[in-house]
Parts: structure tokens; sequence; C-alpha cells
């Protein structure tokens, strides 16, 4: 039962937001170490980039005018990601790695790395992977997560919530 909501990378991840990355870039490895490799560097690579070249929205008169903000203050804002690798045959993870392909991975996931970016308080966003795997595909995705939000609810929010068992 442990492993269905806890697990080291997901300590990880939720850490990495919880102290200020816009996004964490999960990697799910496929097990071909060139092809891991080529998204690692092609992920690091990009997002570095975009760090220097995305700007945060500037928020709007009364935006935080929120019983929650009242005495803290709005929520302090920075623009980072980072990448954080999976292996799909660790051990710890075989929970999580399930998790993230679904109850019937698509036969296109099998040898291939795939990339989800990981938001908020845990929700993934997309699956990138194959031939969508891009340098234009992860900055349209990390320009999506860094700008305004115009969602009121939760559920307009896209992608789907991970068990991660953080407070």
């Amino acid at each position: 039962a442990a492993a269905a909501v806890d697990s080291p990378i997901r300590r990880r991840s939720a850490r990495d937001l919880i102290q200020g990355e816009s996004a964490v870039f999960l990697l799910l490895e496929s097990g071909n170490r060139a092809k891991d490799e080529a998204a690692a560097k092609l992920l690091e690579t990009q997002l570095a980039q975009l760090e220097k070249t995305l700007e945060l929205p500037q928020s709007a008169p009364g935006q935080w005018n929120d019983p929650v903000y009242d005495e803290k203050g709005p929520p302090a804002m920075r623009l980072g990601f980072c990448v954080v690798r999976l292996s799909r045959t660790d051990p710890a993870e075989q929970f999580f790695v399930r998790m993230l392909l679904g109850p019937k991975p698509p036969p296109q996931s099998a040898g291939e790395p795939i990339v989800f970016p990981i938001f908020g308080r845990g929700r993934a966003l997309c699956a990138i992977m194959g031939e969508d795997l891009t340098a234009d595909r992860i900055g349209e995705e990390a320009a999506f997560l860094v700008g305004p939000c115009s969602c009121v609810v939760k559920e307009q929010n896209p992608g789907v919530d991970l068990l991660i068992a953080v407070d």
C-alpha cells in the first residue's frame, strides 16, 4: 500500500516543486542507453535555454486577494526546471512506472524514453515520446506551464493528478 502513494522519485519531484521549480521534467528511461542519453541531453539543453528566455507573467492587481495569502502574501515564484530520470526497472518505482504508463501502455511507448512534465501539486501534464520529443515541443510545454493561468478550478487544468504522499 505504501508503494501506491510514495517512492523515492515522487519524494524528489515533490521536493523540487516545493523548493520552487516551475516544473519537473520526469524522464522515464527506455532501457536503451543511447536513446536515454540523447533524450536527457535534449531536455537539459532545451530547459537551460528556456530558463533564460521565458518570462513569468505579471500578477494582475488583486490576483492574490485570497484568505490563504492574506497573512503569507503571494507565493514566491521563480522560473526554473529540472530533469529527473526514472529507470523502468527500478524495484522501488514499479508502482509509479505502472501509474505513469497506465493499464494499457501504447505500443509505441515500448523501447522509447517518455517525458512527463510535472507541475503544481503533483500533476502530470502529458506524455511526450518518440518523434514528438523535440526541442520545440519541450518549449511549448514549458511555456504553457509558466504562462498565465486562466483556470478557475483544478478540473480545468490539463493533465492528471499523480499519487504523491506529501503535505
